[in-house]
């Protein structure tokens, strides 16, 4: 029967622990309690890698899991599930008794093997004991799994809110400075703040001279000046990649051929190295780059992949700036419609903004917006906007379709201008109306521009009509491309928000159930931060307070050894602080002086301070202790009778003998 209860005691230590260290004491448990010669664990890889292998031996720990597991695999059929089998010890000489147990129903987890020489191994209760703890373990590592899994999920939450960030904030300093350089130097900072790199630079190509020019430097280098200051195409690593037109990543920098100075990259620690071209359609416009003290992620790697598409779109838009100063009025109208863009994070109002001023810009007689959206469960379907009309005029013409007008333009293709769009062979193609449908705005000119994220995604297309024929010029084009581009940064700005506050309610939907299951169980319940200040208190741990002549004022914010001054030294003081400093949970059972009572404890630590679950365990003393008591005056009555009194069990062993 303790055997019994020690097993059923197990899960509770296994609480918060790893799927290695739940196997790894299920084995030393099985070894010691039932004194085997071998205990030997095969655990299955979730994700389908190899198995983890673990073995405990009484006698002596220099044979590997892998072996013995070798030895083992002939043995291991369907046919020795929970029976007992003689194989040749893989363990020692001679041969032995196994017994193998199935972690899961199907051994999804994997497997337990036991051995002992005892020719009776192993007996009914023996086999009881594994089986109830190999399925004590197959639970705690299903448990086990569900936590890893969710804190997958968490991390991974965090890590797009993280790169959410990051993406806004260049997004942001895209379109918030007038000075190229500085736009960079903001874009290099925020790599760095976001990325967690060592240091980021941007170079950007002067066509002429086909040289890389560095423009902005953050991190621990932040000077302009030196051998990478200017870089032929082709030349260095930077130049390559500008030469190539090909990204170089790696997380292995030292034995990189490509880092030319390996004495530099050892000294400073440098892990990885991520470079991108800076391209623009066909164009080269410059490169960025970024070394590391640690390995980048995929993650990482798509964030900085999608920002330097928006760099590059943010040097060729400031570059067609300098090249366009006599359209200084055109210029400043579209910086400052992006900023109005940028700083609406509705998207049906942001679109409505982008259709109306580019229509206003482009002297259209009729503009509009045909994009793409995903409701909450990834639908996606079509919307739109339209300006210089009313929106009934079109409530009863079906969406556009990608037709061989409409087709390039959905599919991102670039710009088309068409002076007469009656006049173009793409027109009137296609049924049911072969051309405009009846009561249709009359649309002579037509304007249609694609609005494409920094990732390649079209977003969707802009389309302009105008009454009459040469209506658009290529200064219209240019003025929707610097449009078109402005707009894209601030509608992957407006998902990103909206992705963001999803994700933001459901963590606080997530920690809303935390704090339900908290304060719906009925052990008592507190958290201490590192300065051992109460943080929190569940329903049942409140109830406590009044004993204690506290209130829930008086205790949240306090430190614990303040309020119980009588606890500092104590068994108590003493296991809290080794859980926090060891990191290890701890269980123990306490006599409080403040309610005079008993608790039985259990601590687990963290990062930030302590959680601590308790619960009374005054009675259940109280009856051992009157049970022990029990047990004492019994013996002293049979010890004084003068009867020989044995006590035998069902196999002959002596249990009870009296003097």
């Amino acid at each position: 029967m303790n055997d019994l209860l020690s097993l059923l005691a197990l899960p509770a230590m296994w609480s918060g622990r790893q799927p290695d260290q739940i196997i790894e004491s299920l084995l030393d448990s099985l070894l010691g309690m039932l004194r085997l010669d071998f205990t030997y664990a095969r655990l299955h890889d979730p994700k389908g890698g190899l198995p983890t292998e673990a073995v405990r031996i009484a006698q002596r720990r220099d044979d590997l899991p892998q072996e013995v597991g070798r030895a083992l695999e002939s043995y291991l059929t369907d046919d020795t599930f929970g029976s007992s089998v003689s194989v040749p010890n893989p363990v020692g000489e001679g041969m032995t008794h196994i017994a193998r147990f199935s972690l899961g129903l199907q051994e999804e987890s994997g497997l337990i093997v036991v051995g002992s020489q005892r020719p009776d191994f192993p007996t009914e209760t023996e086999a009881l004991l594994l089986r109830v703890a190999v399925n004590q373990a197959a639970i705690a590592l299903e448990n086990a799994h569900v936590v890893s899994q969710r804190q997958h999920a968490e991390e991974g939450l965090r890590e797009r809110a993280r790169l959410a960030a990051f993406n806004a904030e260049v997004g942001l300093a895209l379109i918030q400075s007038e000075n190229l350089p500085e736009i960079l130097q903001h874009c290099a900072e925020a790599i760095v703040r976001h990325l967690d790199a060592a240091f980021a630079r941007i170079w950007i190509l002067r066509k002429e001279e086909q040289v890389l020019e560095l423009q902005a430097s953050a991190g621990i280098y932040t000077h302009l000046d030196g051998p990478h200051s200017r870089v032929p195409v082709g030349k260095l690593k930077i130049g390559r990649i500008a030469e190539d037109r090909r990204p170089h990543l790696t997380n292995s920098v030292i034995g990189d051929a490509s880092v030319n100075d390996q004495e530099w990259a050892q000294r400073e620690g440098m892990v990885a190295f991520a470079g991108y071209p800076l391209i623009v359609g066909d164009t080269l416009v410059g490169v960025v780059g970024m070394f590391a003290r640690k390995p980048l992620s995929e993650a990482t790697l798509d964030a900085l992949a999608s920002v330097a598409n928006a760099i590059a779109l943010g040097i060729e838009r400031k570059q067609a700036e300098v090249g366009l100063r006599e359209q200084t009025e055109v210029v400043e109208t579209i910086n400052r419609l992006g900023r109005t863009l940028s700083g609406e994070l509705e998207l049906q109002k942001l679109v409505q903004a982008l259709t109306d001023a580019a229509t206003e810009l482009t002297g259209a007689t009729l503009g509009s917006f045909f994009y793409n959206v995903r409701d909450a469960q990834g639908e996606s379907f079509m919307l739109y906007t339209l300006s210089g009309v009313p929106a009934q005029a079109f409530a009863h013409f079906p969406m556009p379709r990608n037709t061989d007008l409409f087709g390039p333009t959905f599919r991102g293709e670039g710009i088309i201008r068409i002076p007469d769009v009656k006049k173009d062979p793409r027109y009137g193609k296609n049924s049911p109306y072969y051309g405009m449908p009846p009561g249709h705005v009359p649309v002579t000119s037509y304007l249609a521009v694609p609005v494409t994220s920094r990732s390649g995604e079209v977003l969707g297309g802009l389309f302009f009509g105008h009454s009459e024929a040469g209506a658009f010029t290529e200064r219209h084009e240019r003025i929707l491309s610097g449009l078109a581009a402005q707009a894209a940064i601030a509608i992957d700005n407006a998902r990103l928000f909206e992705l963001a506050q999803r994700e933001r309610t459901e963590t606080e939907k997530a920690r809303e159930q935390v704090a339900n299951i908290l304060e719906s169980i009925t052990d008592s319940f507190s958290v201490y931060d590192r300065e051992w200040r109460v943080t929190y208190l569940n329903k049942e741990a409140e109830k406590l307070l009044p004993r204690l002549g506290l209130t829930r004022e008086e205790t949240i914010g306090k430190n614990i050894w303040d309020l119980f001054p009588e606890l500092v030294g104590s068994f108590a003081y003493q296991e809290y602080h080794r859980a926090v400093a060891e990191q290890v949970p701890i269980e123990m059972e306490i006599f409080f002086p403040p309610l005079g009572g008993w608790y039985q404890m259990r601590t687990y630590p963290s990062k930030d301070g302590l959680a601590v679950y308790s619960q009374e365990i005054t009675e259940q003393k109280q009856a051992e202790e009157a049970l022990r008591a029990s047990e004492k005056q019994l013996r002293l009555i049979t010890d004084n009778i003068p009867v020989f009194i044995v006590y035998c069990d069902t196999e002959e062993c002596y249990r009870f003998v009296n003097k």
